[in-house]
């Protein structure tokens, strides 16, 4: 939606610009008092007003535990940083060969979506380090949970859980089966790159890991993975990605 689309791109330019000029004045009590509070708590409360917002309670367990399981399955254990889970993703990505796993927590990747740019800099890392432990200082992990689903971007010009269950589904975030949470999951790893509409092998194969890793950390079972793959995903433009 090129509303949310420009609403989340304003808030991000608005509060990179506002951190960086603090961070380079060294003016950390002013970007804890004013950027952090301030700023995330009206930003924050901005987006909830969006109508097409969705409660946590109403999107699926499967659907938030597909997210968990290839983004951040320890989620609710960690702080707003993980060095232990940058630690295992790069060893991860050295063993397969390529690159399957981020560093970055939930919370890091909802900060870097909502409140910053998407420059790759000392400074920008630092600011998103202290934004996500301010966040998690100010809200709960269901409620960051939460944001994330209504902010991020999972391709095919869809911004937020509803927006994208019906762009790719045609229905309601509450209505999401297994495989189609699986592929939503595995959609903000590369948006773009993940389209299934122009891009269905590519982004089998990401489906296909996201139901592994559900398996592997214990949020499904031996004969729900299966039934998952061998039903695939059906598009509402009726192709289905095959996932065996």
């Amino acid at each position: 939606m090129p509303d949310k689309a420009g609403k989340l791109a304003d808030s991000a330019a608005k509060g990179a610009d506002k951190l960086g000029k603090q961070v380079k004045q060294g003016g950390d009590s002013a970007l804890v008092k004013v950027s952090t509070v301030w700023h995330v708590e009206e930003t924050v409360t901005s987006l909830r007003s969006d109508p097409d917002w969705v409660s946590l309670q109403k999107i699926p367990d499967h659907t938030r535990n597909a997210l968990l399981a290839i983004e951040d399955h320890d989620f609710y254990k960690h702080g707003a940083l993980d060095y232990v889970g940058i630690a295992r993703a790069a060893f991860a990505n050295l063993k397969a060969g390529e690159v399957q796993q981020g560093g970055s927590t939930l919370t890091q990747q909802m900060v870097k979506n909502v409140f910053l740019s998407s420059e790759q800099t000392f400074t920008r890392k630092a600011e998103e380090a202290i934004l996500a432990t301010r966040v998690e200082q100010k809200y709960s992990k269901d409620e960051i949970l939460e944001i994330y689903f209504n902010t991020t971007y999972f391709g095919a010009g869809a911004y937020g859980i509803r927006d994208a269950a019906k762009k790719y589904f045609g229905k309601e975030p509450a209505r999401l089966t297994l495989p189609e949470s699986a592929m939503l999951a595995a959609m903000p790893y590369a948006p773009s790159a993940l389209n299934p509409y122009e891009n269905p092998v590519g982004c089998a194969k990401r489906v296909r890991l996201v139901l592994k890793e559900m398996l592997k950390y214990g949020y499904i079972g031996n004969t729900e993975c299966e039934d998952a793959l061998s039903r695939g995903v059906t598009l509402k433009n009726g192709r289905t990605l095959l996932l065996e």
